[in-house]
């Protein structure tokens, strides 16, 4: 018995919902087993990334810090010289 196209349609997806080995097979041969191993490798390669840019992030708000606290005081130095010689109100 031939099957028309649209009975094969339905037939091959009653099976790929009920057969988990045939759903294997299938995903199997268009490739899908490829595509979650680059998905896996593009994953482990998105978090090294992430942790380099954690890195650099940190470095640069350290360094950020430092600046903070010699421009705090470089300012009560500033102040202080204003005040002896008169020049703050």
């Amino acid at each position: 018995m031939m099957l028309s196209e649209e009975e094969l349609k339905k037939h091959i997806i009653n099976l790929l919902e009920r057969d988990k080995e045939f759903r294997y097979t299938v995903a199997g041969l268009i490739g899908l087993k490829e595509i979650l191993d680059e998905l896996r490798t593009l994953r482990k390669e998105m978090a090294k990334r992430f942790e380099e840019h954690d890195r650099k992030f940190n470095e640069i708000l350290a360094r950020l810090e430092k600046h903070d606290k010699r421009f705090e005081t470089l300012e009560r130095k500033i102040d202080s010289l204003g005040a002896r010689w008169g020049l703050m109100s």
